[in-house]
Formats: C-alpha cells, structure tokens, sequence
C-alpha cells in the first residue's frame, strides 16, 4: 500500500493483481475509485479482467458498475482506441455485464 499513499497508482495496482488476491484488490478500486485511464494498458486490462469476474457477485456490482461507468466515459470523449484493450476483453465485459 506505499505506492498508493505516494500516489503511484500503476504500481500499487500491479502489485495486489500479482498477489491475486481478490479482496485486496477490491479494497484498492474502493479506496482509489475508478481510474483506468490512470493505468498503463497492461494493468488496467488486468483490472478490466478482474470486474469481469467480480460482475457474477452482486456484493460488488456497486464497485463493477462505477469503473464500466468510468470506462464508458473515457471511451466517450477520447474515443474507442483511447485504451488499448483487446477485443476478447471487450466482449467479455459485454457479455457479463449485460
């Protein structure tokens, strides 16, 4: 939690994704709030990842919502190539979300 309270963001959610532990990072995107673009391409396509997976708990709908929320806003005014994020990613959140 020391690149988060210094502010670094990448680093701090690179290191709870290579823990894998689910409920550390669920405290992060909590904590820090919806920030995908923030993140550089590989680590925020982790984290994309991550919400795919927490969309099946209705206990974090709330948290899942508010980054898709982010995610479309992002997208809105920068454009769909604003983000680099793969096509079967972007499927996969469609597929779960709706």
């Amino acid at each position: 939690m020391h690149a988060l309270q210094v502010g670094d963001m990448d680093s701090a959610y690179g290191e709870v994704l290579s823990t894998g532990d689910d409920l550390l990072l669920i405290k992060l995107m909590d904590r820090s709030g919806p920030m995908v673009e923030q993140l550089s391409n590989e680590i925020a396509n982790e984290a994309l990842h991550a919400i795919v997976q927490f969309l099946m708990e209705q206990d974090l709908f709330d948290i899942c919502l508010s980054w898709i929320q982010h995610l479309v806003e992002v997208v809105l005014e920068n454009g769909p190539d604003a983000l680099a994020i793969p096509m079967e990613l972007k499927k996969e959140l469609l597929l779960h979300f709706t």
